[in-house]
């Protein structure tokens, strides 16, 4: 499912507007492709946007000057419990880290928002979304890697990825949370998962 079309099924969910508070998680200080922070490109209410992010990140601040920008340091966010109305987090989770901290990052978008949006792309769709190579994707992690550090694509091994199976990626949430779970097709295939609590299911 492409990121615009990602925008189109958030917007359809919540159907924000010029009050209500978001906050993307995962923006990028350097832009290598058009789609590379679309979210604020997009969304027709920038000054309605926080943005959370690490390290260095006065190239995006001077890009979109209407977002506010949080620096955090990947552990807790720096929010109190519920003071965002909506967290969007598009194809983040799978680099956060390990299946453990993925979890705490779930944990803590559903402590600080009263709506949350979550995808991340199928493990099991044929084509590896960030390398684009087939296939190799379905191997142990551990192999794959390997495989990803000889091809020279070294930069997706380890931590930069850890991609969820639907059961995995339903399993991050807690089971006693009203969540509504979608697989987004391409060519009749799911190639992403999406995970939405709506703001009136609190």
């Amino acid at each position: 499912m492409q990121r615009r079309q990602k925008i189109g099924q958030f917007i359809e969910l919540f159907h924000p507007d010029s009050k209500t508070l978001i906050l993307d998680i995962g923006i990028s200080d350097i832009e290598y492709r058009e789609s590379d922070n679309l979210f604020e490109k997009a969304y027709p209410y920038p000054d309605r946007i926080v943005a959370l992010g690490v390290g260095d990140l006065r190239n995006f601040k001077s890009r979109y000057p209407a977002v506010q920008v949080v620096v955090y340091d990947g552990q807790s966010f720096p929010f109190r419990d519920g003071v965002i109305d909506i967290v969007y987090l598009n194809a983040v989770i799978e680099h956060v880290g390990n299946y453990k901290i993925q979890r705490m990052f779930i944990q803590e978008c559903f402590r600080v928002g009263k709506g949350v949006f979550v995808t991340t792309p199928n493990r099991f769709f044929p084509i590896e979304v960030h390398t684009k190579l087939p296939l190799l994707h379905y191997l142990p992690k551990k192999h794959f890697d390997r495989i990803l550090r000889y091809i020279g694509v070294g930069w997706a091994a380890d931590n930069y990825m850890h991609l969820l199976s639907y059961r995995q990626f339903k399993s991050l949430f807690d089971h006693d949370t009203e969540i509504e779970f979608a697989k987004n097709k391409f060519l009749g295939l799911t190639v992403t998962f999406t995970a939405a609590r709506l703001l009136n299911r609190r």
